[in-house]
């Protein structure tokens, strides 16, 4: 079965695999899809990638790694939110350090 839109194929695998904190994802390769990691790979979006021509055409990228310190106290921001929102009895109840 051929694909649709390679290129937004290649972004959702991105994406999925940035969402997931995966260092390396695989995509099958061509010259567009090339050209695109290079300018990613310039503006700094993602450390490098590879391109294998063994067996089937597939590019290797590396992805750029995030701070999970930042995931973190976003979470933590959305718990004091919610316990702002709770009746003064439940606050006392339920005391988060």
């Amino acid at each position: 079965m051929s694909m649709q839109d390679p290129i937004a194929d290649m972004f959702t695998r991105i994406r999925n695999a940035n969402a997931m904190h995966e260092e390396t994802v695989l995509v099958p390769s061509s010259k567009v899809k090339t050209a695109i990691l290079e300018v990613l790979k310039n503006e700094g979006y993602i450390v490098d990638f590879k391109v294998s021509t063994e067996l089937k055409s597939t590019t290797t990228i590396t992805l750029k790694q995030v701070a999970a310190v930042v995931v973190v106290v976003e979470v933590v921001e959305e718990i004091d939110e919610v316990f702002r929102c709770l009746p003064e009895v439940l606050r006392d109840r339920f005391q988060v350090q």
